[in-house]
């Protein structure tokens, strides 16, 4: 595995967007929640996995550790929510307002880039 360090850029903008990624994660399963469709536990405990796991993204990702495959799937990742975030915020998917989901789905979109280009550079 090649480890290489990335641009600071780079590296913030990846650890950003997985602590976006985590934030959301735990907002989606604490709504859920609110919906009564998830008893207390199970939503606390889905909310803080997939907010760990993205919170150990973030981590590597301002560590310098980061290798091709792992740059990949952050940009897969990121790419996903850029995606869902554009498309939600033109038809009107979720309980945000339009001009934030467009905000957010253009910075996952720049994130994605950004990582996309690390990984080309460890290629």
């Amino acid at each position: 595995m090649s480890f290489k360090s990335a641009d600071p850029a780079t590296s913030v903008a990846a650890a950003a967007s997985w602590c976006a990624v985590a934030v959301f994660s735990f907002w989606c399963a604490w709504g859920t929640l609110a919906t009564g469709k998830l008893t207390f536990l199970i939503a606390v405990a889905l909310g803080l996995m997939m907010a760990l796991m993205a919170g150990g993204y973030a981590i590597e990702s301002l560590s310098q550790e980061m290798t091709i495959r792992r740059w990949a799937i952050s940009q897969l990742v990121f790419t996903v929510f850029g995606v869902v975030f554009a498309v939600a915020g033109i038809f009107g998917g979720m309980p945000l307002p339009t001009w934030l989901l467009f905000v957010g789905a253009a910075l996952f979109l720049f994130a994605a880039v950004l990582c996309a280009l690390a990984a080309k550079e460890l290629f």
